[in-house]
This record gives structure tokens, sequence and C-alpha cells, in this order.
């Protein structure tokens, strides 16, 4: 798909120079030294030669073809390459070059411009503003970086040009190697689903690793990442998600969903790793590199000291593993090796005095144990310890097991000697004990992504054929008034149409109407302030509960009005609503949507009142939303077995609220007016009882 990038034929250097401290010279020879087998031709009209390959004054001069521009001259001058190089039908540009949309409006300008000259000609550009690619396989070197890193299965794609350098300088120490490395730059034309699709058809990439500041084609991105999650880990580090970049926000969900929460749904939907440090990138591509992915989540220890043994438990049973249990047979074995101070069940401590006899026994009845999935063997350098032994031994017993085997060689400089020879058998090895058991958890959670099917996340842009028509015609009336916000009457009637229950309610516009309304409903009702101007109506008088008679609501009528007018007097108001009390056994709940800029609607559950105000126990999902995905949300939350009854009380209709997220999925699909969205409190009763909404905001573009 990315051919003329990674596997050009032939290239051209523009901008190539003989000035050894020049970017176009160490770009050139860089290409040259890294034994691309190509043709390679510089571009510069003041020189006859550069590093002994022909000169040529354009890409114009060049009578062969050229499938691939390296562009590095100065800004002002970009535009007109890209001219040329479209002219010359190339197919492909890096421009490295720097100057365009990170310097503000202008550079901007030139950067809009040349990506409409390469869409027109059918020439793809990856940059401004990047440090180029490398390719292992090919062996281009197209950047300004250093030397080609070792070849191997890791495939590194990056929007920082200074972690590309630092990841490539990691890779030497943690012996990984890499298929391929690109520096996106300011992605003008190819962005992330670009490459994300590239590398999931790349056999020589197993791995991907990316490091992004933002996400461009965000629709994409989600399709691109779930289906290359499906077949390779896609391990990413996201920054930039500071919360001081959030507007104001009206509303309940608004408030807890930020930016960062929209980038890790982003991850945590399609499959994707995510990472919040280099260090955790690191440790993940280390290991996903080298070992199979664990098929289980049953963990075995084998260690020579007891200490970092239980550390190693605690951290697996703080990140969601299993310790495993070795079954009598193998417990027998080992009693009839090890010494009598051994400890036989796991973590198997084989004792300070252990050689490499006792860890390769050890090793090779535990990691054949059915009931070990995977293995992580610790090391502390002792009097008599072998440490480059045991190192060869653990590689020699263990290769081929197809169980994931992690090491920990505890220390610094007297394990050293042990580094090569496990990274010769493929063995990750990991500074402290944690590390490895947070590579394994990963593993685990890249597993759960290939027991689901890929979704669409598409969303349409023109979906009018679906939308519900007296839902519409409410928000267009809303829009052609210039207000942002529907009143509760209006928002009810609209996720009533989606499948939301609401409680019973009545719109009344007189005193009167409101004593009827009450007396059709039931008592005890409430009685609520109904006016696109006010959104919180507790804080202005707004709300009266709890009525039981004719004459609770009269007062409660005029109670109402009287405090908008005095507290809001330049509020619309557009009657009262009269709405049931929800009666007997329930649990106030709180559902939620906010649109986020990148990524579209994210949906929100949580408990109400304390849980979601002071706890902030909530769980998120991007739309569109399954079944699965809706239950799977609701069981996430801290307090979900308050939901399953406590206390004496009946568990709680668990269907109702998945069919009332399910509804919002549908709605604000179908609905890209409305950008936050709240029902709060929505009232679940006891399974088989239903549920419904009491109190709805909903805010409209």
């Amino acid at each position: 798909m990315l051919d003329m990038f990674f596997s050009p034929k032939s290239l051209a250097v523009i901008g190539a120079s003989k000035d050894e401290t020049k970017v176009g010279h160490i770009a050139l020879r860089n290409i040259v030294k890294g034994g691309f087998k190509g043709k390679i031709y510089p571009i510069n009209p003041k020189e006859s030669e550069i590093l002994g390959l022909k000169c040529y004054p354009s890409v114009k001069n060049v009578r062969a073809e050229i499938d691939l521009g390296v562009v590095v001259v100065p800004a002002k001058f970009v535009l007109d390459v890209v001219k040329e190089c479209a002219e010359k039908k190339l197919k492909g540009l890096i421009i490295i070059s720097a100057g365009f949309k990170e310097t503000g409006k202008d550079g901007a300008d030139v950067e809009k411009e040349m990506g409409r000259i390469a869409r027109e000609a059918g020439m793809r550009i990856i940059g401004p503003n990047c440090l180029g690619l490398m390719d292992t396989k090919s062996k281009l070197n197209a950047s300004f970086v250093g030397e080609l890193p070792p070849k191997g299965n890791v495939a590194f794609m990056s929007q920082s040009g200074a972690l590309c350098s630092a990841v490539l300088d990691w890779s030497y120490s943690a012996h990984v190697g890499f298929s391929k490395f690109i520096s996106v730059g300011n992605k003008v034309d190819i962005a992330d689903p670009d490459l994300l699709n590239a590398l999931e058809e790349d056999p020589e990439t197993e791995v991907v690793m990316m490091y992004a500041e933002d996400i461009l084609s965000e629709r994409r991105f989600l399709q691109a990442a779930e289906s290359l999650a499906k077949k390779k880990p896609l391990i990413a580090l996201k920054s930039g998600c500071s919360p001081s970049g959030m507007k104001a926000i009206s509303s309940h969900t608004g408030s807890l969903a930020g930016d960062d929460v929209a980038y890790t749904l982003a991850f945590k939907q399609t499959g994707g790793l995510r990472c919040k440090t280099i260090e955790h990138l690191f440790i993940m591509a280390n290991a996903f590199s080298k070992q199979p992915v664990i098929q289980g989540k049953r963990v075995a220890i084998v260690t020579n000291a007891g200490g970092p043994g239980v550390m190693t438990t605690d951290a697996i049973e703080e990140r969601g593993l299993e310790l495993a249990k070795l079954s009598e047979e193998t417990q027998a074995a080992l009693k009839s090796f090890l010494p009598a101070a051994a400890n036989t069940h796991n973590p198997v401590d084989v004792l300070g005095d252990a050689l490499p006899d006792r860890y390769g026994f050890a090793i090779e009845k535990v990691i054949a144990d059915p009931n070990v999935d995977a293995l992580i063997v610790i090391l502390t350098p002792q009097a008599m310890t072998d440490i480059a032994g045991t190192a060869r031994l653990v590689g020699e017993k263990t290769k081929g097991c197809g169980k994931p085997v992690l090491c920990c060689w505890m220390g610094d400089r007297d394990v050293r000697p042990a580094f090569e020879i496990l990274s010769s058998y493929d063995l990750p090895n990991f500074p402290y004990p944690e590390h490895a058991v947070y590579a394994l958890q990963k593993m685990v959670s890249f597993n759960k992504i290939h027991h689901e099917p890929v979704k669409n996340w598409i969303i349409p842009k023109d979906r009018s054929a679906h939308r519900h028509q007296e839902s519409a015609a409410i928000i267009r009336q809303a829009q052609s008034e210039g207000r942002t916000s529907l009143n509760e009457f209006e928002a009810r009637s609209i996720v009533k149409a989606y499948g939301v229950p609401v409680a019973r309610h009545r719109m009344a516009r007189t005193v009167d109407e409101a004593v009827h309304a009450a007396e059709m409903i039931g008592f005890p009702v409430a009685l609520k302030i109904v006016s696109p101007d006010v959104l919180h109506k507790f804080d202005v008088g707004g709300v009266k509960i709890s009525i039981k008679d004719e004459a609770g609501v009269r007062a409660g009528y005029e109670g109402i009005l009287s405090s908008i007018r005095e507290k809001v007097p330049h509020a619309r108001i557009d009657g009262i609503l009269v709405d049931s009390m929800v009666k007997g056994q329930r649990r106030e709940i709180i559902l939620g949507m906010k649109r986020n800029p990148q990524f579209g609607p994210m949906l929100m559950f949580g408990l109400g009142g304390i849980f979601v105000e002071v706890l902030k126990d909530v769980a998120f999902r991007l739309v569109p939303l399954t079944r699965d995905y809706a239950l799977n949300m609701i069981e996430e939350i801290k307090s979900f077995k308050i939901l399953q009854g406590v206390r004496g009380e009946l568990p709680y209709d668990i269907n109702s609220i998945a069919d009332a997220l399910i509804g919002l999925s549908d709605l604000v699909i179908d609905f890209p007016e409305i950008h936050e969205l709240d029902v709060n409190p929505f009232m679940v009763r006891p399974e088989g009882w239903g549920a419904a909404g009491v109190d709805v905001k909903m805010l409209i573009e």
C-alpha cells in the first residue's frame, strides 16, 4: 500500500549537500551507508557530484522514473519542489523540511497547498517537519537520525523526532530489533490510519509501537487500530491530554469526560494498549517482540530469593492476574530434586545457593505444568550464583515451550554478563519483577480483543433517513429560536422516542392545569420549572418534590414561579412539569453523553449522588454501543455490586440500563447537533420492574 516509501526502486534527495553539517548531506549519507540497493539521485543545482553520485539540478533533469523524493530544502522552496515532483510523477515524498503549520497561519497555508497539489497528482506525502523513515528489510535509511537499527519485528511510528532518537538508542541495550521506523511529522497527507493499515499487512512487522501528540482522521483511526489489533499488538504512548485545554462545560457528564478519557477509550475499545510513560512503552515492546502472548492469566515464579518472589506475587494479584497452582505431579518432582529447605509451591524458591542445574530442573518442570500459562524467572546475584550459566540454561530449557517466559536478573553490574545471553534466546529481561508482571497483564488485555467482532467505527455524515421525525422537529425549532439547550419537556420527548423510559409527566401552563395533571398522574408528584434558560433547577428553587395534595400543588406552582422570577429574571418560562414520583426500592443512576471533538460521542454511566459527585465512579464508551459493550460498561464501575443487591435489596434491572444506553447511542449518532446530554437521575428499580429518567438535560449546537 505504501511500498513507494518502504521499498522504492529509486529515490531522489532534493537538497543534497556536500556540507557535512547540513541535513541534506546527512540524509544522503545515511541512505548510501545504510546499503540501499536502488538508484539514488542527489538533487542540487550547484553541484556536479556528491558522495560519488552524479548530481542533478532538478528532478526534471532525471530521465528515469523516480519513486520517492526526500525533501531537505529550506521551507521557502518546498512548495516549488512539491510542484516539480508532481509534474515528474513521483509516487511519494518524505518532507523533512520544517517551518510550516508549527510556525503559524502562513506556514499552515503553505502546508495546505502542498497537500492539495499532492492529492491532485496522486502523490503521497509523509511530513513535513519529520525526521524521515527507516526500513531494515530494504536497508533504506531516509532520515537524519543515525544508522539503521538492528533488524527485527517491531515497527515504530512517532510524532516526536526526539523520541525516535531515544527509542533507537534504547533498542541496542534492550536488544529489540525494528522492521520500520517512521517519523510522521505534521501529517499533511499520510496520517496514523494509513500507516496502521500498511503495518497490518506488513509481513516483517509483528508489533507496532506509536507515539502521538494528536490523532487525525479519528474515526478512520479507530477502524484501522481495531483491525490491526486483531492481529498484532498496538502499543501506544499518547501525550498532550492536559485538562487545562478543556472548554467550559455545563453538565455532569461534560465535567468528567475530558479529552484524555476519549483517547483512553479509543485505545481500550479498539484493543490498543495505551501506556502513559516511555518506560512502559519499552517494557511492552521488549516482551511482545520476543515472546508468545499469554493464553490465560496463571503465572508461575521461579526465584533464588524469597523476598522478590513475594513482591512478584503481590504484583500479580494487584494487576488482576492469578498465581498458578502447581499440580501435585509438579510439586512431587520438585521435592525429589530440590533441597528440603526449598519452597516447591508457587513461587518456587530454589534458594540462594542454586546453581544452573537446580534452576534448570525447576524451570523445566514448572513450564510444562498445564496449570501454568506464563513463567517469571528471577535471579539475584549471590556468592555462589553462576549468572551467565543460569541464563544459558534458562534459554535452553524454555526454548520453543509456547508460553511466555520473562526474566528478571536483578541488579546491574554483576548481572550484566547475562543480558546478551538472555537476548540470544529471545528472553526479555527486566530490572524489576513488577515490570514483567505489567507486561503479562498487557498480554492478557491484548488477548481479549480477539474474541470480539470488528465494529464499524465510521459514522455516516447523513443519517436523516433514520431520524425520528418528531425529535428532528423539536431540535430544528430550538435552533431556529437561537437556543443552545432544550427545555426538559422537549428533552424527555426525544430520549423517550429512542427507547429511554422516563417518569410519567404532564406539562402545565396554569396552576389549574398543574392540579389536573397531578390528579391524573396520582399523588405524590414533583413540580419542575420548564425553561431552556434554567439547567440546574434545584439551585434556583425550580423544583418541589413529594407533593401530596392539591394545596401542595398550588403552593408549589406559585413558589417555583416566584423563585425563578427573582433569581433568573430573564428566563423564558415554558411551563411547569408535573412529574410522578418513583416509589419503592430504587437506585439513582446517571446516564450521559459528551461529544468529543476528536472521536465523537462518549457515553457515560455511573451511580448517582455521592458516587458521581465525589467518587467519580463512572464508566465511558465511544459510540456505537453494542449490548455487550453496554453491559461491560455497567459492570466496570467499582460500585457495581450495589446494583446486584446488597443488605437485603433485590438485584436491580441491569437490562433496563443497558437498553437505555443503547438508545442514547442511537440518538447521538442520529443527531450530531446534540453535544451534551444528562439523564440524571435515571431511577432503576428491581429486576423486571424497569427504570425511568427523572431529569433530562440536553445541549445542542
